[in-house]
C-alpha cells in the first residue's frame, strides 16, 4: 500500500512539475514561489547549517558600524511587506573579500563581499542587490531547483528526499557537496528574471529607486573587473534588464525614493582601510604519512586525529565537516553520496544558553533524528575521555545504504568552537571487527587550543 501510495504521489508530482503555466506573469504582479520539496523549515534549517559553516571559513569584517550599517540596510528592505510575508528569518553579514559578490542561502543567511560595496556608486545600488538576494530567497529559488533535480532524476530519487534514511548521506552532502558556487547559488535566467521582479517591488517598498537594481547589473556586464566574473556566472543575464525592471516600475505604486548617500559614502570609505583582504583560497589539510601501526595523521587548525591508512579525507582544514572513509565506504544512493563504512567529523553549534555537554549532545541527537526518522539508540550513554576531556559515546542503529542494519557510534566533546563531534559507521555484520579500529581513531584525538 504504501509503495502504492509512494507511486501515486510521484506521478502527480511529475505531472506537476512538467507542466506550464497557462497564463504569463504581467509586470507588477509579484512572482509565486515554484514547486518544492522541501518544507519552508528545511530551507531554514539547511540554511542556518551552510551560514555556519560560511562564516567559519570566510573572514567576517571586524568593524562593528561596517557590520551595523550592511545589517541596517538589509532589514530595511527584509521589513517589506513583500519580504516580511515570506516568514524567512533574514540576516545580513559582510565579509572582507575584493571580489563583487553577495549571496544568500535558503532561508534567510545573506552575505556581501567588500568588494561589492566598492564597486557601487549609492546605497540604492546595495539595496538593488540586497532585494535581488532577498527575492531568492523568498521564491525559494535554491530548494526549487533542486527539488527540480530530484524529479528530473526519477521516482527512486523523490522516494530518497521524501523519506531519507540516510544519516550519514545528509552529513556527506553538506561536507562533499556545500561550497560558494552550490546548487543554492546557481540561478538560472528565469531564476534572475523573478528576482529582478520581485527586487523591484521590495525596492519601492522600501523607498529605493528601483532602477537602480538594473543599472548596477548593467555596468558589471559591461565594466567586469576583479570578481565580477563569478558574479555574474551566479547572475546570468535575463536579457532586456533595464527594460524588464522599467516594466515593472511602471505597473508599481509610484513613491519618493531615498537618494540620501552620505551615510554610504561613509561605510565606503572605511571599508578602503580595511586590512587587505585575506587569500579567498581554503586552505589544504595536513597529512602524515602511514606510521608502523597503519594509521595515518590528519591535522587541522582545532585538531588532530590517526585514521586508518588506507582511508581518505574529504574536505579542507577549514571545512566544518570531514567524511573519513575507504573508496568503497562511499557509495551513491539516488545519486546522493552516503557513508556506508567510514566516519564524520565535524562542528554543532548549539544554543548558547543550553552548551553543557549532556545537553549539546542531546540537541544534536534530535537534529540527527529530524533528519533520519529510522535512527534508535540501540545502548546507553556512557562517559569517556577524549585527549583528558570530559566526552560521551552513545550508540545507535539505522538502515545501511548497503541493506540490512548499520551502527552509528556517536563521541560528543565540548569545545569552545562548538560541539565536536564524531561519528563512526559500519555495518551491523562489521562493527564487531571494526570497534578497535574506531576507539584507536577517539584516543587519538588531540584538541588545539584557539587563538586568542
Amino acid at each position: 500500500m504504501q509503495r502504492a501510495t509512494a507511486r501515486l504521489f510521484i506521478t502527480t508530482l511529475l505531472f506537476i512539475s512538467s507542466a506550464t503555466p497557462a497564463l504569463a506573469r504581467k509586470p507588477g504582479e509579484p512572482p509565486k514561489p515554484g514547486f518544492n520539496l522541501y518544507s519552508k523549515q528545511q530551507d531554514i534549517e539547511v540554511g542556518k547549517e551552510a551560514a555556519a559553516q560560511v562564516k567559519s571559513r570566510y573572514q567576517q569584517v571586524p568593524d562593528r558600524e561596517l557590520q551595523s550599517y550592511i545589517t541596517q540596510l538589509g532589514q530595511r528592505l527584509a521589513k517589506t511587506p513583500t519580504a516580511r510575508n515570506s516568514g524567512f528569518p533574514f540576516t545580513f553579514t559582510l565579509l572582507n573579500y575584493k571580489q563583487v559578490n553577495a549571496f544568500a542561502l535558503p532561508g534567510g543567511p545573506t552575505f556581501v563581499f567588500t568588494g561589492l560595496l566598492k564597486a557601487s556608486d549609492s546605497e540604492a545600488e546595495v539595496a538593488g542587490v540586497l532585494a535581488h538576494e532577498i527575492s531568492h530567497v523568498v521564491l525559494r529559488h535554491g530548494t526549487h531547483r533542486e527539488s527540480k533535480a530530484n524529479i528530473v532524476s526519477g521516482p527512486a530519487r523523490v522516494i530518497g528526499v521524501i523519506n531519507s534514511f540516510s544519516l550519514i548521506g545528509r552529513l556527506v552532502n553538506v561536507g562533499l557537496g556545500l561550497a560558494l558556487d552550490g546548487i543554492f547559488l546557481k540561478n538560472s535566467r528565469e531564476d534572475e528574471s523573478e528576482a529582478d521582479a520581485l527586487g523591484a517591488r521590495i525596492m519601492v517598498e522600501a523607498g529605493y529607486d528601483p532602477m537602480a537594481l538594473a543599472r548596477f547589473f548593467q555596468k558589471l556586464e559591461a565594466q567586469g573587473g576583479p570578481g565580477v566574473p563569478e558574479f555574474l556566472s551566479d547572475h546570468p543575464s535575463p536579457g532586456n534588464r533595464v527594460e524588464a525592471v522599467a516594466a515593472e516600475v511602471r505597473a508599481l505604486p509610484q513613491r519618493t525614493y531615498n537618494t540620501d548617500d552620505r551615510q554610504f559614502q561613509a561605510e565606503k570609505a572605511a571599508i578602503a582601510k580595511l586590512p587587505a583582504p585575506p587569500d579567498f583560497q581554503p586552505k589544504s589539510i595536513g597529512i602524515s604519512e602511514a606510521d608502523a601501526t597503519g594509521f595515518k595523521k590528519l591535522s587541522t587548525p582545532q585538531f588532530s586525529l590517526e585514521y586508518p591508512a588506507g582511508w581518505k579525507v574529504h574536505g579542507d582544514s577549514e571545512s566544518n565537516i570531514l567524511a573519513i572513509a575507504p573508496d568503497d565506504g562511499i557509495v551513491f544512493v539516488h545519486g546522493d553520496p552516503a557513508i556506508a563504512i567510514g566516519s564524520v567529523v565535524s562542528y554543532f553549534f548549539a544554543d548558547p544558553d543550553r552548551s553543557t555537554l549532556s545537553v549539546a549532545t542531546g540537541d544534536l541527537i534530535q537534529r540527527l533524528r529530524s533528519m533520519d526518522p529510522g535512527l534508535h539508540e540501540s545502548s546507553g550513554q556512557k562517559q569517556i575521555e577524549v585527549d583528558r576531556q570530559p566526552g560521551l559515546i552513545s550508540q545507535y542503529s539505522s538502515e545501511s545504504p548497503l541493506g540490512g542494519n548499520e551502527t552509528d557510534l556517536l563521541v560528543t566533546v565540548a569545545r569552545p568552537e562548538g560541539l565536536f563531534h564524531l561519528i563512526f559507521v559500519c555495518p551491523d555484520k562489521d562493527s564487531r571487527d571494526a570497534r578497535p579500529m574506531f576507539e584507536h581513531m577517539v584516543q587519538s584525538v588531540r584538541f588545539k587550543e584557539p587563538k586568542p
